[in-house]
């Protein structure tokens, strides 16, 4: 049998391992108290640690049915080091017909040059305000790559030190280096960019990544829109044949719009409900004095749901940013007109459909 098998280390389970090149050397202490050296390897042999990468039991397993499939240490194979992206035009392949179970065919989409900043939160992101600055929480990030840096507070509102946490996008004015490549991030302004939505949603492992112009953005049609797709990044020394693919669904979340703000309720003196609220833009959405956001959409269009706790009683369809809930609805609906009411509220995409929703009691 080979010593060695053609074979990758699971990918998902090496993301996030510590451990680099290391070397054997002797050093030999003379009489007069010099040193003399002895390398014993001509080249680096990397050493890794994958303990953090196994979160789940069906990883466990795998690797477990890894280790028996190479005997221990009796067969090598291949191991991704995820740290390791300081080629030189790196190419970045997209297969748009179902992959290696496909036609097989990838296409080139770009080269990459620069290393990203990323690695994976090691506590926990409580939930916290997004309407200001989130001086309460913090988070620990452990880095496979890059560092990270605390900057002035200007800088951050003018847009810098964002990153992806999880599904959220969080900026941070401090970044203390607590540890090897570990450090803590605070004062935080949090949901950026209608990510809101996703602020109660984080574990320990959510993934970190620092938004920089060395990650590869990339359009993508809109009629690619729920389909599959296949990449590979092909580093140094690999090939497109040897390199594992990674499937991908687009689901167009960058296209749908945020959600609506500040929702109100006014009832007069018959128990008609009035709703109102705000809408926000995608699209040159910064505060400017005299000047309305533009729409962003192809039409204004909303959807007004009315809830009895978990059970939907009414869906409303306008135009405006205004709804009518009338007293004769209301009984309709409940049996009596409602001294208060739950609702959500959509903005609709003719490309996207459904934007994000805002919850609201009035």
């Amino acid at each position: 049998m080979t010593d060695f098998a053609e074979v990758q280390f699971p990918s998902d389970i090496s993301y996030g391992a510590t451990g680099g090149p290391t070397y054997s050397t002797d050093v030999v202490t003379t009489y007069s108290g010099r040193e003399q050296r002895n390398a014993n390897w001509s080249q680096a042999r990397a050493r890794y640690n994958v303990a953090s990468g196994v979160k789940t039991e069906t990883q466990w397993q795998t690797l477990i049915s890894f280790f028996r499939a190479r005997r221990g240490k009796a067969v090598g194979f291949r191991f991704k080091d995820w740290s390791d992206f300081k080629g030189v035009n790196e190419p970045i392949y997209r297969s748009d017909d179902g992959g290696t179970a496909g036609g097989n065919t990838f296409n080139l989409l770009a080269g990459l040059d620069g290393a990203a900043t990323f690695g994976a939160i090691i506590t926990n992101l409580p939930a916290g305000t997004f309407e200001t600055w989130d001086n309460v929480n913090t988070v620990d990030v452990i880095l496979t790559s890059g560092s990270l840096a605390g900057i002035t507070e200007l800088a951050v509102l003018n847009g810098a030190n964002a990153a992806l946490i999880g599904d959220e996008l969080v900026q941070f004015q401090n970044a203390q280096l607590i540890g090897d490549k570990t450090y803590r991030l605070s004062k935080l302004l949090r949901g950026r960019q209608g990510t809101e939505w996703a602020i109660g949603t984080h574990q320990e492992g959510d993934r970190f990544i620092l938004l920089n112009p060395a990650l590869y953005t990339t359009a993508i049609a809109n009629n690619l829109i729920g389909r599959q797709l296949f990449y590979k990044a092909v580093s140094v020394g690999s090939s497109l044949a040897a390199t594992d693919e990674q499937a991908f669904t687009y689901t167009g979340r960058n296209l749908k719009p945020f959600s609506p703000v500040h929702v109100k309720g006014v009832r007069d003196g018959s128990g008609n409900l009035t709703i109102s609220w705000l809408r926000r833009s995608r699209v040159d959405a910064e505060w400017r004095d005299g000047v309305d956001i533009p729409l962003g959409e192809e039409s204004e269009r909303y959807e007004v749901e009315i809830y009895s706790g978990l059970t939907l009683k009414r869906t409303i369809v306008i135009t405006s940013p205004i709804a009518s809930y009338s007293a004769a609805e209301q009984t309709t609906d409940f049996g009596s007109t409602q001294s208060s009411v739950s609702v959500k509220v959509y903005q609709l995409s003719a490309v996207a459909g459904r934007g994000y929703a805002v919850e609201a009691t009035i």
